[in-house]
């Protein structure tokens, strides 16, 4: 195996033999399905890691501009992944050094979590994105692990996870409109309806923002959606909080009675 002196983790690097497939195939799928949105354009890919996605991406894009904050990892990828239309730079999705409206697109997968500030790094990705141009972000939600079947109930590099509500609340902010997608386990996509929206936390993890203004906003739609069916589940557990209190309740009762019988039984055999 190749010596990259780099652990194992969420930085994938495809010379790493040892990756499991699913994870594999997991990470290379993201940027092949990015991919489609990026022909002839300018491109950012922002905590591009070992530079595979950035070389996924510069098959079909005019330039792509590959950024990480980890100074190994850019020299990894210029060393593996040498092409007049990829750039790797180091540099924070905090502080793009780049002029206003200057990528077409933005591509950028499981990385928000990471950042201490998420305002402003969406702030920055809506700076430097053309007003026609588009994000395409991702984010692991709360509980993904678990339903993974992942024992650990945070990633502790993580600073932190979002709920489906707390994301959606979070785009709302800067973006009106947005594209949601889940992935199958096969690795597949497919855009999320918001009429159709089941209320799936899995369904929202990857979503195309678009910089321009529409006049359906999306995000909100699905925002709402996940409101309903939070208030569904909350009158829910209610139904089985108050049928707990009763079964509690008859316990209780039973537990004096039995306290009763047991004085009475003391006092007719033990006085």
């Amino acid at each position: 195996m190749e010596n990259t002196n780099f652990k194992m983790g969420e930085r994938f690097i495809p010379s790493i033999k040892e990756w499991p497939e699913d994870s594999r195939k997991m990470f290379l799928a993201n940027y092949v399905w990015a991919s489609q949105f990026v022909e002839d354009k300018i491109i950012l890919d922002c905590a591009c890691g070992s530079g595979y996605g950035s070389d996924i991406l510069s098959n079909r894009a005019n330039q792509v501009i590959g950024a990480d904050v980890d100074f190994g990892i850019i020299n990894y990828a210029k060393k593996n992944y040498p092409k007049s239309n990829i750039q790797f730079h180091n540099f924070s999705s905090i502080a793009i050094p780049y002029p206003d409206n200057y990528f077409d697109v933005i591509v950028s997968f499981d990385t928000i979590e990471h950042v201490i500030d998420d305002d402003k790094m969406l702030l920055e990705f809506k700076r430097v994105t053309k007003p026609d141009g588009i994000i395409i972000i991702s984010t692991p939600l709360r509980y993904y692990r678990i339903d993974q079947g992942d024992k650990e109930l945070f990633d502790n590099t993580h600073i932190r996870e979002y709920s489906a509500y707390e994301w959606c609340n979070l785009l709302t902010h800067f973006f009106q409109h947005g594209d949601f997608f889940s992935r199958d386990s096969d690795f597949n996509f497919h855009k999320i309806n918001p009429e159709n929206y089941s209320g799936s936390p899995f369904e929202v993890g990857h979503v195309i923002l678009y910089n321009r203004f529409l006049n359906e906003n999306t995000i909100n739609q699905i925002k709402h959606k996940i409101s309903v069916h939070l208030t569904i589940k909350i009158k829910d557990l209610e139904k089985e909080l108050f049928f707990c209190q009763e079964e509690l309740k008859k316990l209780n009762s039973f537990k004096n009675l039995l306290k009763l019988m047991i004085k009475k039984i003391q006092r007719k055999f033990f006085s």
